[in-house]
């Protein structure tokens, strides 16, 4: 069983050759890999440039800012849609497609591991490993979703979800979408990966968070879970992390998803901050 994967890159010199090594030692690595230099201003494509191997192809996709939260699945879109046209150039069958960020190396077997356990399991749709902060022996307490970070997609689920979905918060609206379908949806310990800098601080901590709290407010969250939120990134992270929040929830201004399903899934999330 083959996957492809696919990594989006900007200004991540400082982590991308760590990244790439971690790949290069999987006990199985992918089929095909497209990194897609998000239009970096640092070193990132002049190490990407140096790059040759069978299986890495790499890619420039020219932007104007970075927008993680609003964006990033559109980014995601493109990327695979390059993707899928390589794997057919070179007439290359694939069964599950994985998503790894710039910032994250993998345990040795991480994707060895996954794609054994959803063979087994043909009805998990998305699955990851645990998640690990750089420098911490826990994983990060963050629920039994899957983490976008270092995720694996089964062609079915993909295909049926109609691939990355191009809104904000694009991995809770395909963990939603995949559940609605009947797939289920997994955080394993089987295997971790970690991640190279705090979570949500690609655009410093601040701002990272204030994305997410807009995200959740566009997903249909109530002011209450963004109070808990914020009150829990507080606790577990930082100030800067829960106010970052608790702003972005606060100053969204472009109403809530139509999407009446995953509208409802967040209407009552915030009672899981309770438990």
């Amino acid at each position: 069983m083959e996957y492809l994967l696919l990594t989006i890159a900007k200004n991540e010199g400082k982590f991308i050759e760590t990244v790439i090594d971690s790949v290069r030692q999987q006990s199985k690595p992918p089929l095909l890999w497209l990194i897609v230099d998000d239009g970096s201003s640092d070193n990132t494509s002049s190490i990407l440039k140096k790059i040759s191997d069978e299986f890495i192809y790499c890619s420039v996709l020219k932007t104007s800012k970075r927008d993680i939260g609003f964006e990033f699945g559109k980014k995601l879109a493109f990327g695979f849609n390059k993707l899928k046209t390589l794997a057919n150039r070179k007439i290359k069958e694939w069964d599950f497609i994985a998503k790894l960020d710039a910032d994250c190396t993998l345990d040795s077997k991480y994707f060895e591991k996954i794609v054994e356990v959803m063979e087994n399991d043909r009805k998990i749709g998305i699955m990851s490993g645990q998640l690990h902060e750089y420098g911490k022996k826990k994983p990060d307490p963050c629920g039994p979703e899957p983490r976008g970070a270092a995720t694996v997609y089964s062609k079915g689920c993909f295909e049926k979800i109609g691939g990355f979905s191009q809104t904000p918060s694009h991995e809770s609206v395909e963990s939603i979408m995949a559940k609605r379908f009947g797939f289920k949806t997994l955080q394993s310990d089987v295997t971790k990966f970690v991640h190279l800098r705090p979570v949500g601080s690609a655009m410093g901590l601040y701002e990272g968070h204030k994305q997410m709290g807009m995200a959740a407010n566009w997903l249909g969250g109530t002011r209450t879970y963004a109070i808990l939120r914020a009150l829990s990134l507080t606790f577990r992270k930082s100030a800067i992390c829960g106010i970052g929040f608790l702003v972005g929830f606060l100053v969204w201004e472009k109403g809530q998803t139509k999407n009446k399903l995953v509208k409802n899934s967040y209407k009552y999330r915030w009672k899981k901050l309770l438990n």
